[in-house]
């Protein structure tokens, strides 16, 4: 029986231990595409009215892309989702809609308010809506969620 060198005994050790790190990278674009495996299409919920009203945010720090979870049509070229994030005090949120003539891509994204670098923010979960003003008609186009599941 042949017994393993000390070489290959730490590549071994190295590539268990570093094999995480390497999923860790995150992507900075402006608009994601939808996962092609499966089709992120919110629902509209016409007689919402629920949530913290938040407006979009460009200055956010450490931003992350999070998922609504329904959509309302305020008028032709206007629509406001439904989400969670943090306390309005220290977290803002910022979306992105990329249309198409079948759909109205959504990526949305919560961060740190750059106002807030240096504040105590409490661990608050809250229901936010953000009203995203449209190109074009929303008419019968899917609104899909940029993030996955």
């Amino acid at each position: 029986m042949r017994t393993m060198s000390r070489r290959t005994a730490t590549v071994a050790t190295l590539a268990v231990l570093l094999t995480p790190l390497t999923a860790c990278t995150s992507s900075e674009s402006a608009a994601p595409e939808p996962d092609s495996s499966r089709t992120n299409v919110r629902p509209e919920e016409p007689s919402a009215t629920f949530g913290h009203p938040f407006t979009s945010d460009p200055t956010l720090l450490y931003p992350q892309l999070i998922s609504f979870t329904s959509w309302n049509r305020l008028g032709d070229n206007k629509i406001s989702i439904f989400f969670q994030t943090g306390n309005p005090e220290c977290h803002g949120v910022e979306a992105v809609a990329t249309e198409t003539v079948a759909s109205i891509l959504v990526a949305l994204r919560s961060g740190i308010r750059a106002d807030a670098v240096d504040k105590m923010c409490t661990m608050n979960a809250v229901f936010g809506t953000l009203d995203i003003t449209l190109d074009a008609p929303v008419r019968n186009r899917q609104v899909i969620d940029a993030k996955s599941d």
